[in-house]
């Protein structure tokens, strides 16, 4: 099987909504079933219902012709793309270091670390090298090295902002303002995903 990689970039702000089905939280990426939703929801409208049933039957004989990740972020370094990873749960790389209470907090609002801290995490390397509050972006979810953190240049990724929207009532024609978030990455930052053929 191969594997390929794709680079979204966004012309416009994504909403995926979390939670319970409200429009009011986001998160900044997609995860592998709305990815996969979409992919069906295009085939069908592109080919119709007949292809669409074609396209899912391996799947439901277990025999997927495709795996497919969720979606993470990227950034663009002065050398390339720098893909981020969900923070692994392996052990701590600060637990030999001592219990600093700060660092611990620090550590565990990471959500993504860079490629480059990931590899280093799985193969059992020490990570303490890349540990300096300078290398954590957005606000902290981030996890980069030095050089990435150089090469980056800007902290912000991705900003999620509020929208005012209004829904209309059909049967009283009364209006109501509720809020969205939207999330906007920065130039040259969006998401990336991978898939197994």
């Amino acid at each position: 099987m191969n594997v390929d990689v794709y680079y979204l970039k966004a012309r416009s702000p994504f909403h995926f909504g979390v939670g319970g089905g409200g429009v009011g939280e986001v998160s900044p990426w997609p995860h592998a079933d709305t990815l996969f939703a979409a992919l069906c929801l295009e085939l069908q409208a592109l080919y119709g219902t007949a292809v669409l049933r074609d396209f899912l039957s391996p799947f439901q004989n277990n025999h997927p012709p495709l795996l497919l990740s969720s979606a993470f972020p990227y950034a663009a370094g002065k050398e390339g793309k720098i893909r981020f990873y969900p923070r692994p749960f392996l052990r701590r790389f600060y637990d030999k270091e001592g219990s600093d209470p700060k660092a611990a907090k620090k550590f565990k609002k990471i959500q993504f670390v860079s490629e480059q801290i990931f590899e280093d995490w799985i193969s059992g390397k020490p990570l303490t090298d890349h540990w300096h509050e300078e290398n954590l972006l957005q606000d902290g979810h981030l996890w980069v090295t030095q050089a990435e953190q150089a090469a980056i240049g800007h902290e912000s990724i991705w900003k999620e902002a509020v929208t005012p929207r209004v829904t209309l009532d059909r049967a009283a024609s009364q209006s109501q303002i509720f809020q969205s978030k939207r999330v906007r990455f920065a130039k040259d930052c969006g998401l990336w995903l991978a898939i197994r053929w």
